[in-house]
């Protein structure tokens, strides 16, 4: 029998269904029932695994000190699905088992995974620690962005076979996000729990996500923690070999030759989200940190995994509750760097991320868009509040990033201020900055004070040279890592955030077709455009740094 861990994939649907019992039936007669009604009949097609687990307070009582809150559920439900099956038509307990439990369900997918395939045997004891979280969609994006850190440190320790943490698809849930992670035996688990407190202090795992929501005096995040072992679990009936599709699979961590272009199935479009043909696919930087390990506690990989999330092309199917009339739609958008895929002939991705391509533009100009825009955009707007009549400091403004910044500044009314090399700096200038300064041979923290806004995204010694150059109640958005320090920001009594892109960024995509269409942005600049089969080069000459412009894959 496979363990969980080694059956679910990146667009795999989880259905969740938590029971928290009320006087009346015993555990024994819930398995049974259980058994009988859900194990012992037929399955549908779409069925990949399904477990049933229980609670063991003997467990609970040797970690109770780790748990915020205890977990109420004393039976957990959890199967992985094929995007295409509908949950409803998976076999389900009576009525009269039901009624005498509180239920909570939910569809999820796992933003996060650590995995350890190479293990052997089966795990006795499995962690499911559900979140609750309070506040608007940005505590709950800042918790999910905040949580790998802690699987990557219980990924190193003994006893570990996988955590995964998921997400909710659906809003009115009640959980908003969970972590299923699989352990030889609770004494093992045990045995890590002091160093995990030492490195993530409870406190500030119950603020993750953020400051508690106005008025409420309690941290955002709700911690309900239990130990539980599997009662039985089953994997679903024999599926027929799937369509297979030219990727570009990434095998482990490492530089590009751990890019392999190879067959591997073709994905599946689930409830909301559409397939796309894939016809051009950016190289962004984040994609070389992914690749190389740099950022594996923000964006873990899978063992097998496929990167890329700038993406054009062409809708060719649709999942539930997308309107058909979308197939055949020329479209650009971008996936969530959490799920990634472009790197492929074709990628599942919710059918919100997708906007109509912009008429007057190629694929291959339309892919070198959308991750740039919506990241300025979101920086500039959402996490600094940039207001007309401002100044700010962008931090390379000739990247596609920056250059998207200047223009988006520039049209709400701030005074930019850029940087630029020397090779650069008519380029930005054109681009609509008001001061661009030569980093090669100015000093530009000894050239501005009192800014409202700094965008940071180089990171490193530019970061620190900025803080001095904000006014008190000023802004520091950095794109890249590590997360700003809350020393230096106290210090200089500002606001330092790491930039988080919104869901709904896609919603501006619409504006940027409608400016792009009327010529009132300027494109990036394209560097080099290479086939998908050429990947591990493209990721050499962007590493190299000697090109202007994107690298974009053209399949």
């Amino acid at each position: 029998m496979m363990r969980a861990s080694q059956l679910a994939q990146a667009n795999t649907l989880i259905r969740f269904v938590g029971y928290q019992p009320r006087p009346g039936v015993a555990a024994e007669q819930f398995i049974s029932a259980w058994q009988s009604t859900v194990a012992q009949v037929q399955q549908p097609a779409g069925l990949i695994y399904r477990e049933l687990c229980q609670q063991v307070p003997a467990w609970n009582a040797q970690v109770s000190d780790e748990a915020q809150n205890p977990n109420p559920f004393a039976f957990i439900d959890y199967a992985i699905l094929r995007p295409d099956q509908d949950p409803a038509a998976l076999p389900a307990l009576p009525t009269a088992i039901t009624d005498h439990y509180e239920l909570v369900e939910g569809l999820f997918n796992i933003v996060h995974p650590f995995v350890k395939p190479e293990l052997s045997g089966e795990p006795q004891t499995l962690l499911y620690n559900c979140f609750e979280i309070d506040g608007p969609p940005a505590v709950e994006q800042g918790f999910v962005l905040g949580w790998p850190g802690r699987g990557a440190y219980q990924a190193q320790q003994a006893g570990f076979y996988s955590a995964f943490l998921h997400r909710r698809l659906q809003r009115d849930v009640r959980i908003a996000a969970f972590n299923r992670a699989e352990w030889q035996n609770v004494t093992q688990y045990a045995n890590t729990l002091a160093g995990f407190e030492q490195n993530f202090p409870r406190q500030a795992r119950a603020a993750a996500g953020g400051p508690p929501p106005t008025g409420s005096g309690r941290p955002p995040v709700h911690s309900y923690l239990g130990l539980y072992r599997i009662v039985e679990s089953f994997q679903g009936p024999p599926t027929p070999p799937p369509t297979m599709m030219k990727a570009v699979v990434m095998h482990g961590y490492g530089g590009p030759e751990v890019l392999t272009y190879q067959e591997t199935p073709r994905p599946v479009p689930g409830p909301g989200q559409v397939l796309l043909r894939v016809h051009a696919a950016e190289i962004n930087p984040l994609d070389l940190k992914m690749r190389s390990g740099a950022v594996k506690t923000i964006h873990p990989a899978w063992p097998e995994d496929i990167l890329g999330f700038g993406l054009s092309g062409v809708i060719e199917a649709v999942g539930r509750g997308v309107d058909a009339r979308r197939i055949g739609e020329a479209v650009y958008g971008t996936d969530s760097p959490f799920v990634r895929r472009g790197y492929a002939e074709y990628v599942v991705a919710p059918a919100s991320f997708f906007q109509p391509k912009p008429a007057n533009l190629t694929f291959v100009q339309a892919a070198a868009i959308p991750v740039g825009v919506g990241t300025a955009h979101n920086a500039l707007f959402k996490m600094a509040n940039l207001q007309a009549g401002q100044s700010i400091l962008i931090h390379g403004g000739s990247g596609t990033v920056g250059g998207f910044a200047i223009q988006l500044a520039r049209r709400a009314g701030a005074h930019v201020v850029a940087t630029a090399s020397t090779a650069r700096l008519d380029y930005v200038r054109s681009l609509g900055a008001d001061e661009v300064i030569d980093y090669q041979a100015q000093r530009f923290d000894e050239q501005l004070a009192n800014l409202d806004v700094v965008l940071d995204t180089i990171g490193g010694e530019t970061r620190e040279r900025s803080w001095p150059l904000l006014r008190r109640g000023g802004v520091l958005v950095t794109l890249v890592p590590p997360l700003p320090d809350p020393a230096s920001a106290a210090r200089y009594g500002v606001r330092a955030v790491m930039n988080q892109n919104a869901n709904d960024e896609s919603q501006f995509l619409r504006q940027v077709t409608d400016l792009l269409e009327q010529g009132e942005l300027q494109l990036p600049e394209i560097g080099r455009v290479l086939p998908l089969s050429q990947a591990q080069q493209a990721h050499s000459l962007l590493e190299q740094g000697q090109l202007k412009g994107r690298i974009i894959l053209e399949i």
